[in-house]
């Protein structure tokens, strides 16, 4: 057996594990150092609970965390404060739709190298599952839909609206402080002309859980060539990076090009006081980033 894992396989969720270092980074400014002191056990736990590591898988999966935890630090942290910098800079002014698209572009690329460099660790610990454990991201996957259902498919439209729409204004208020009220109804008219489709949402989900689980009974069964199963993974890997294709293409491209047309309204109707917290909170996460990558 190849001793290069670096997390599990993927689907649109799924694939999370590759990214919970950014996830684990942006979750508080607070909690970024806290983060990476105790991120390669938080990880494991995280694997662990989707596919149950086997004892024998346990000491070379903690390794390649290990592993991706110093490579982020060492060479991705340093390319982070540059574009927190930046965008700090364009907080001082009015944002529009193009400016909002690059900046989106730009961490879709960030997101690629995560996918490219975990490529082959993936490969390898896709080429060693056993068939419990895909059974086990199986139930995992049915007990995260679960909780989507209950979170997203309850109630009337109405009520699936505004528990979204608060969702968006957690994170607004996160970055930028209180809104008044003139504020909050300014975004809501912004917010409800963003065409949200829970069930297609869910409906897309499933599909994506299904590509991977395919992908994975694939690899399982056939054990082909590493290079062969990171071909496998990279293309369900990068697909969550773009809009769906297929029938449901439109509605996804309208829904994330209506998901940016309010991301640029929250900013623009900010106030000064309001954009100066925003740029204080990430200066935090330019100190915490810049000590973290020395």
């Amino acid at each position: 057996m190849q001793q290069n894992f670096i997390m599990r396989p993927m689907r649109f969720r799924a694939i999370k594990l590759i990214f919970l270092v950014m996830v684990l980074l942006l979750s508080a400014c607070s909690m970024i150092r806290f983060a990476y002191s105790n991120g390669e056990t938080l990880s494991y736990w995280w694997i662990n609970g989707y596919i149950e590591v086997e004892s024998d898988q346990k000491p070379w999966v903690k390794a390649r965390i290990k592993h991706l935890f110093e490579w982020h630090r060492n060479t991705q942290l340093g390319d982070y404060v540059q574009l927190l910098k930046l965008g700090q800079r364009q907080l001082q002014q009015p944002m529009d739709k193009p400016t909002m698209l690059g900046d989106i572009a730009e961490l879709k690329k960030r997101s690629a190298i995560l996918i490219d460099h975990a490529l082959p660790d993936l490969a390898d610990l896709a080429l060693e599952l056993r068939p419990q454990q895909i059974a086990a991201l199986e139930k995992s996957y049915a007990a995260h839909n679960r909780d989507f259902r209950k979170n997203y498919l309850q109630g009337d439209l109405a009520q699936r609206q505004q528990y979204r729409f608060r969702k968006v204004m957690d994170q607004a208020e996160y970055w930028l402080g209180d809104f008044n009220d003139e504020q909050e109804s300014m975004l809501r008219k912004a917010f409800d002309l963003v065409p949200i489709d829970h069930d297609r949402i869910y409906a897309q989900r499933l599909r994506r859980q299904h590509d991977v689980l395919i992908v994975l009974k694939k690899i399982a069964q056939e054990r082909p060539r590493r290079e062969v199963a990171m071909a496998l993974l990279r293309e369900p890997a990068l697909a969550m990076l773009e809009p769906p294709t297929g029938e449901s293409a439109a509605y996804f491209t309208a829904y994330y090009d209506g998901m940016a047309n309010l991301a640029v309204t929250v900013i623009n109707s900010a106030t000064p006081v309001q954009r100066a917290h925003a740029s204080l909170k990430l200066q935090e996460f330019i100190n915490d980033f810049s000590r973290l990558s020395r």
